[in-house]
């Protein structure tokens, strides 16, 4: 993708053994476009560790975009299987689950310990099970959430996604926001748009300057931004009569069920 790259160095990264830079891609109106990290992972299981090598990407406003390996490299499962085209389609959609239930869990417990009783003799022999990794307390609600026989690269990946590189990446767009950066996202993508409102939220002067722009959003035929838009008008802006004839006047330009 044509644009200016930049790159910000990760200081004090816990991370030692990937890149210690983000780099971000701007557009020609100084927009992120995306933000990448090359990551150089070991996904341990059971004792035994392998490295995976990926770029991760996430978009301008910091969701995740997805993943980059070297065909070379594949991902692969915990019988050295490499991951086929619908494990790569299912880990994209369980790194973009924002509330997956991989956030509350340790890597522990994905892990199946041999209860059974051994003798003292057999006690060498006990082991923790290599099949699938799923923790028997989580077991039914777990299978859903990842893939079979993956479920330790899924949880790595996810907790990368949503680590320490996320919230760098946060701290950097929050570090742009003002009222011009404000005006271009408001013009641009939906998820640019919606993270506008966010940030609009925070801030009565950011309302009162882009007011109209509010407005109209509230009245979109896009489910998410009018909802997002709708949140941002606030009860005291309502308490005033002439915003209360401003924001009726919504309902000329809104769909049946949005008014």
């Amino acid at each position: 993708m044509e644009g200016i790259r930049v790159s910000h160095v990760m200081e004090n990264s816990s991370d030692s053994l990937s890149d210690n830079k983000i780099v971000e891609l701007k557009d020609k109106n100084g927009l992120a476009i995306w933000f990448g990290r090359y990551f150089y992972k070991d996904i341990c299981i059971t004792g035994v560790c392998r490295m995976v090598k990926l770029w991760i990407f996430w978009d301008g406003v910091g969701n995740y975009l997805g993943i980059q390996l070297d065909e070379k490299d594949p991902l692969t499962k915990s019988d050295h299987t490499p991951f086929e085209s619908q494990d790569y389609i299912r880990l994209d959609e369980i790194l973009a689950d924002t509330v997956s239930i991989l956030k509350e869990l340790q890597y522990e417990d994905l892990v199946i310990e041999d209860t059974l009783q051994l003798s003292v003799d057999d006690k060498s022999e006990k082991k923790l099970f290599e099949v699938d990794g799923y923790s028997s307390a989580t077991l039914p609600s777990l299978k859903e959430y990842v893939i079979k026989d993956a479920v330790f690269t899924c949880y790595t990946l996810w907790h990368t996604v949503y680590g320490e590189t996320k919230v760098r990446i946060d701290d950097l767009l929050n570090d742009k926001v003002d009222f011009k950066y404000i005006d271009k996202l408001l013009k641009g993508s939906e998820n640019q748009k919606l993270f506008a409102l966010e940030m609009i939220k925070r801030s009565d002067s950011f309302f009162l300057k882009f007011e109209s722009q509010i407005l109209a959003l509230a009245a979109s035929p896009n489910n998410n931004i009018s909802e997002k838009a709708l949140s941002v008008v606030t009860p005291q802006y309502l308490s005033n009569s002439e915003n209360q004839l401003r924001f009726i006047e919504l309902m000329d330009h809104s769909l049946p069920e949005k008014r």
